[in-house]
């Protein structure tokens, strides 16, 4: 699944939502700052409301990847800017210019390409699949994902 030009306008904000068991593969510009992989923004929300994620795109724009530089708008492989939020079982590629998220996570890091091909489990089996199929360059991918692209060519 690709989306091009996209423009999220909402935030986490203060409790409002939970992002789970996703990805991120695209580039992501942020013009304004706070652009991230997976939440360019969690403010207030607690522990643990962005989950078993990954991101292998490359993250860029106006900003910092410093999670020391306060004020700054910051760009980050998993969020860019958080307060009084964490993260967990959230992983990223070595092609990102940094982590800008300022705040606590668990169970997640900076992993090699190869590494991250293999966090199936770490990613959580239940929802996460290997890519055999090679629609993901290898990188795990959703199991309802492998069920549409096997129902769609089985039909061929």
């Amino acid at each position: 699944m690709m989306v091009q030009d996209l423009q999220v306008q909402e935030e986490l904000y203060g409790g409002g939502g939970v992002v789970s068991y996703s990805y991120n593969t695209g580039t992501v510009y942020g013009a304004k700052g706070q652009a991230a992989g997976i939440s360019g923004n969690q403010y207030n929300c607690g522990a643990n409301k962005i989950h078993h994620c990954y991101n292998i795109g490359f993250i860029s724009g106006y900003g910092s990847s410093s999670p020391t530089t306060e004020g700054s708008h910051r760009i980050g492989s998993i969020i860019g800017e958080a307060k009084n939020s964490s993260f967990n079982n959230c992983w990223w590629t070595s092609i990102n210019p940094g982590n800008g998220y300022r705040g606590s996570y668990t169970a997640s890091a900076q992993v090699t390409e190869e590494t991250l091909k293999g966090y199936v489990n770490n990613l959580g089996a239940e929802y996460f699949t290997e890519d055999d199929i090679e629609i993901n360059d290898g990188f795990p991918i959703l199991k309802w994902e492998k069920a549409k692209w096997e129902k769609e060519n089985a039909q061929r």
